[in-house]
Order: structure tokens, then C-alpha cells, then sequence
């Protein structure tokens, strides 16, 4: 069996779907962090408080969120590393791959540059 044979039949995802995988798991992790965090300690905590949920049930959602789903979110940023990386070895223009990294970037943190103040 020849190499480019073998280097096939292991290589059964492509870059487009390793993209997604990434933005999927990316999408859960801020999910868990923005929307069920704020749940957790606004609604499900004042249950807690109230007596209308157990303590020990809202430490199962505690540590189901925080430890359980977002740790599916840790894998988006080597997937993202490794898509970046691959982009690099295969382009043409090095230079201009490098620029439109860092205008991306850039236009990245402005939101989080004029919310800051």
C-alpha cells in the first residue's frame, strides 16, 4: 500500500469540518459562560435560596456547567491553532497571510476595546 493511500485512510476530517467542530465547541464554551453562569447565579441560585431546588442539586448543575460543558469549549482553540498553522504552510503570499491575520485581529478587540471605555 502506498503512502498517499495510508495518509488517506487515516485522514477522514477535513479542514472545513474541523472548522465547524471548532466553532461548535467554541459556541458551547461562551454559551456556558455568558448565558448558564448568569442562570446559575440569578435564577437557579435565588431556587436554591428559596428552598425550591436543593443545595446539592444546584451543585450538580454547578459542576455540570462549569466543569462538563466547558470543557468541551477547551477544544475550539487547538483546533483553531491547528487550522491556523495549516493555513500558513499552504499559502501563497506568506506576508500577506500574516497581515490578514493581524487586520483580523484588530478588528477583533475593537468591541471589547469601546465596551471596556
Amino acid at each position: 500500500m502506498s503512502l498517499d493511500r495510508k495518509i488517506n485512510r487515516i485522514q477522514f476530517l477535513s479542514g472545513n469540518s474541523l472548522k465547524v467542530i471548532a466553532v461548535l465547541t467554541m459556541l458551547i464554551d461562551h454559551l456556558c459562560k455568558i448565558v448558564l453562569q448568569w442562570l446559575l447565579s440569578n435564577y437557579w441560585g435565588a431556587m436554591a435560596d428559596n428552598g425550591q431546588m436543593s443545595w446539592e442539586r444546584f451543585r450538580e448543575i454547578d459542576y455540570f456547567i462549569r466543569f462538563d460543558l466547558q470543557s468541551i469549549g477547551t477544544i475550539a482553540f487547538p483546533l483553531f491553532c491547528f487550522l491556523l498553522a495549516e493555513g500558513f504552510q499552504h499559502t501563497r503570499s506568506k506576508k500577506r497571510y500574516i497581515g490578514l491575520m493581524l487586520t483580523s485581529l484588530d478588528k477583533g478587540t475593537q468591541p471589547f476595546v469601546v465596551c471596556d471605555g
